[in-house]
């Protein structure tokens, strides 16, 4: 996840909004994660499929794409190379504790899972143009940073959930929907627990445990939540983490494909050729090529 997790070093140092240029390019997918960060991608180019809380989303050119806070999805593109903008915004710029009615009626309800936010906002939908210019707004103002931009891009923020409200895209949660939220976070907090341990042995029957869920219910729920199976997810995570130790270190393959979890050399190959259509000696070559060259190859399997 080094993309994501980069940019929101920025954002809590700099400023509670970020703008990001993402693109998908070699491989097909994002990996399913979540985030604390409310995410609005702008598709500027291509067609994919986001995974949201286990809904299929079908974005194309133009759309928007609402993600909220500590919302597991992912994103699987249909074209040869998908471009998106992404606004990420630290949920405290909106609902800051003991700040008002405003925060008690219309910001607290979205963190606690009383809302639902429409994922996915087209040009045929109503005010998607102002909605649009709202976004390009809030990107030129954190671009050029002229005076008050702070102040300003508050305002527009804050005009863009407005405007969400005002033509019907937020809305109370139905009781179905309600009764998803304990699955939700019981799904997110699986993703962290394997992150943090991907390195090690890990079994289906452990993370269940982890959660407080049998192992049955975990296995559907997750395949429901991440559209991959949990032995498919750790697995990435690891290769993910080798591609990052082929790219920066010196140590021999044999030594990375250990310290990511895998055991055995030839599993750890099929693997990778699997996920990345290419051995990691051939990643690794690149990356030295890439680097000589004063470039550095982005990573963009998360």
């Amino acid at each position: 996840m080094l993309i994501i997790q980069k940019m929101y070093v920025t954002i809590c140092l700099l400023l509670p909004v970020e703008i990001e240029e993402c693109e998908i390019v070699e491989n097909d997918f994002i990996m399913p994660h979540h985030h604390t960060e409310i995410e609005i991608h702008y598709i500027n180019n291509g067609t994919c499929d986001y995974y949201i809380d286990g809904k299929k989303h079908s974005a194309k050119e133009g759309d928007i794409v609402y993600l909220k806070p500590d919302t597991v999805h992912s994103v699987y593109k249909s074209c040869d190379r998908l471009e998106y903008t992404t606004v990420a915004i630290l949920p405290s710029f909106l609902y800051a504790e003991n700040s008002g009615c405003c925060t008690e009626k219309y910001f607290k309800p979205l963190k606690q899972g009383e809302y639902e936010v429409t994922c996915v906002i087209s040009p045929e939908n109503s005010s998607y143009s102002q909605l649009k210019d709202y976004l390009m707004k809030i990107k030129e103002l954190i671009e050029n940073k002229e005076n008050l931009f702070e102040l300003e891009l508050k305002i527009t923020v804050l005009s863009y959930f407005l405007c969400l409200y005002k033509n019907g895209y937020i809305n109370k949660r139905s009781s179905h929907e309600k009764s998803k939220y304990k699955s939700e976070n019981a799904i997110c907090s699986a993703i962290d627990f394997i992150d943090q341990n991907y390195n090690r042995s890990l079994t289906v029957d452990e993370i269940a445990d982890h959660v407080g869920i049998s192992s049955s219910h975990f296995m559907k729920l997750f395949r429901e939540y991440t559209h991959t199976t949990c032995i498919s997810y750790i697995n990435k995570c690891r290769l993910t983490k080798a591609v990052e130790l082929l790219e920066t270190t010196r140590f021999n393959i044999l030594d990375i494909a250990t310290a990511v979890g895998y055991n055995n050399i030839s599993l750890f190959n099929r693997d990778f050729k699997k996920i990345y259509g290419t051995t990691p000696k051939e990643i690794r070559k690149n990356a030295k090529i890439q680097e000589k060259n004063g470039k550095k190859l982005q990573i963009t399997l998360l």
